[in-house]
């Protein structure tokens, strides 16, 4: 059984990026014969949200490519990809209208704090950038196992909204019925930019 939990106001870009976390633990399971995304390479994930985001917000999306060099290349149109130079987040949303950055999206795949608290951290410093982003999301995936395993987890997602002073979004706790001792969830953290 899943436990959705979001703020009043969401956007449809948030709601994009936490439908796709079901959908791929659906697909990597249907891959590997049951296996949960724990065992995907994060960018399994990536790849599935940004689908999602393009299909479903009509953004321009892109994975894994730096902000710098993106920003450099808005206005020549199609071409060969860019080189990475410099920081390059998980997934770029840019605004089709207005070339603008809409937004950067962290994937994380963790049980722990630190890597959260570095993500934040590297991307407090992209939102100061001029041409930045307007927000930043952190999508983090985690599991639990034993018999307070959803407590856990809900406990796990509070400590990381906390620790980085971001918003909480929402967040997906799931009790699944194919694997009794363990339960998986996701939480989408926000920031924006202050101006």
């Amino acid at each position: 059984m899943a436990e959705l939990t979001t703020v009043p106001q969401i956007t449809a870009l948030e709601k994009s990026i936490l439908r796709s976390v079901p959908t791929a633990q659906r697909e990597y399971k249907a891959l590997t014969d049951g296996w949960w995304l724990w065992h995907a390479p994060e960018s399994f994930l990536q790849v599935i949200v940004a689908q999602r985001v393009a299909k479903e917000t009509k953004h321009v999306v892109y994975i894994d490519a730096s902000m710098r060099r993106i920003e450099r290349e808005i206005g020549r149109g199609r071409g060969r990809p860019a080189k990475n130079a410099g920081q390059r987040p998980d997934i770029l949303v840019w605004h089709k209208t207005s070339a603008t950055l809409r937004a950067v999206i962290e994937i994380k795949r963790t049980a722990s704090f630190q890597p959260i608290q570095a993500d934040a951290k590297k991307m407090d410093q992209w939102l100061k950038r001029p041409q930045g982003p307007k927000t930043a999301y952190i999508l983090a995936y985690s599991e639990a196992k034993g018999e307070k395993r959803t407590t856990t987890l809900r406990e796990r997602f509070d400590k990381w909204e906390t620790g980085t002073s971001w918003q909480r979004i929402g967040s997906i706790v799931h009790d699944d019925p194919d694997d009794p001792e363990w339960a998986w969830g996701i939480v989408l953290m926000r920031k924006d930019k202050s101006y």
